[in-house]
């Protein structure tokens, strides 16, 4: 797919409220390339997928993700032809809860789970379709 057939397609996004902060991908390809068609707005990621299943729309989503979709869905994932940044996910809490066991136990699991994590085949997004 080119750059050109992308920006040409009906996309479903992530909008949280109207308000809201551009989600991060969204906001680096609008910055970067330009606006993308978005016909659909949803606010859970759970949701993108079964927007696009037997319809013209595509979703810009974290590969991973597409992947894990594609897995139990009929979706067809494809490298996106546009660069995106790389995106990096924290957790967060109040520091005085710090010590609590369920945090000590998250973040532990976290930890275990990211290293046995192989690198994603392609580091930018996929696009479900």
């Amino acid at each position: 797919m080119t750059e050109a057939e992308y920006f040409s397609l009906r996309h479903a996004a992530i909008e949280h409220t109207p308000n809201a902060m551009r989600h991060p991908v969204g906001a680096a390809l609008h910055h970067l390339h330009g606006r993308r068609d978005i016909a659909v707005k949803t606010g859970a990621y759970s949701t993108l997928p079964r927007l696009v299943v037997g319809g013209d729309l595509v979703i810009t989503t974290l590969r991973r993700f597409a992947d894990m979709c594609a897995s139990t869905m009929p979706l067809r994932v494809v490298p996106c032809p546009v660069e995106t940044p790389r995106l990096t996910f924290v957790a967060q809490w109040q520091s005085y809860r710090d010590r609590e066991p369920i945090i000590l136990w998250l973040v532990e699991l976290m930890k275990r789970v990211s290293m046995q994590m192989a690198p994603a085949s392609v580091p930018e997004p996929g696009l479900a379709a």
